[in-house]
């Protein structure tokens, strides 16, 4: 295939992101060659008014995704409460599928299914928030020979989402908000080559597929684990603080989690046996 550009950028905040992605709309440029998805963690039974908000701080128009969708250069779509939102063959599709880390919609599962449809062509940017969302959808991203991008946790509200995405991935820009506009403008004009959407590798490919499918997994396992712990300690928190809804809502995320993590590692335990 022919190269092309990379021109899809998705981008995920929770804590603090409203404040954050109205400094990334605005150091947008009016002439950017790309479209940008969204996703804010939002409780599921809450409105935004966050398309609003966006193009009211930048020249990009912005708007809630509808499903089947197609991706648009120079326009923000932005996940609706309640709703995943997910790239798949040029389009964007809503789902209402399992909560993830207590969350829908998710920035995962955004990341994780752009790294799939759009390959190298993907630009992932991880802004202001809590624990490890965005972990393993910016890992997915730079399997795939896509760009990483975070805030830096300096400036971020809340730093732990930048923090987390820098220990675990090999970042490619740390950017403060308003750089981050003139950096994309350039990054989304080079070349790359186009991929198709991943399949998995029939019997005889190379053994080296297969290691680094697990080497994957135990770093998807040691991030849930990481979750889990520091869910823990956030109800913990919570609970001292007299926050009951919040403490109820880390409890469940500790439990997905742990449970998320025993299965993967059960799973590699025994393929391991089997060799």
């Amino acid at each position: 295939m022919a190269p092309q550009p990379r021109d899809l950028v998705v981008v995920g905040a929770s804590a603090g992101g409203v404040e954050a992605l109205r400094g990334f709309a605005s150091s947008l440029p009016e002439d950017f060659p790309a479209a940008v998805a969204v996703v804010l963690h939002i409780p599921a039974r809450g409105s935004s008014a966050l398309p609003g908000i966006l193009e009211r701080s930048g020249p990009l128009p912005a708007s809630f995704v509808t499903d089947r969708q197609r991706l648009q250069h120079g326009c923000i779509h932005v996940a609706p409460p309640d709703h995943h939102v997910l790239v798949e063959d040029g389009a964007l599709r809503l789902s209402r599928g399992l909560t993830e880390n207590g969350h829908r919609p998710s920035v995962d599962v955004l990341f994780r299914s752009a790294a799939v449809s759009w390959g190298p062509r993907t630009i992932g940017v991880v802004l202001s928030g809590a624990l490890h969302d965005g972990n393993a959808g910016m890992i997915a991203i730079k399997s795939r020979g896509g760009v990483a991008v975070v805030q830096d946790p300096d400036e971020a509200k809340y730093a732990g989402m930048p923090s987390s995405v820098l220990r675990d991935v090999d970042v490619d820009h740390v950017l403060r908000l308003a750089a981050m506009g003139p950096v994309l403008a350039r990054r989304v004009r080079e070349q790359v080559e186009a991929v198709t959407a991943f399949r998995p590798p029939h019997r005889g490919a190379h053994a080296a597929d297969g290691s680094e499918v697990e080497r994957a997994l135990w770093v998807a396992v040691r991030t849930l684990e990481g979750q889990a712990d520091m869910a823990i300690r956030m109800r913990k928190t919570s609970l001292e603080r007299g926050r009951s809804l919040l403490a109820d809502r880390f409890g469940n995320t500790a439990k997905e989690c742990s449970h998320a993590a025993g299965v993967l590692r059960s799973h590699l335990t025994r393929a391991g046996d089997h060799r």
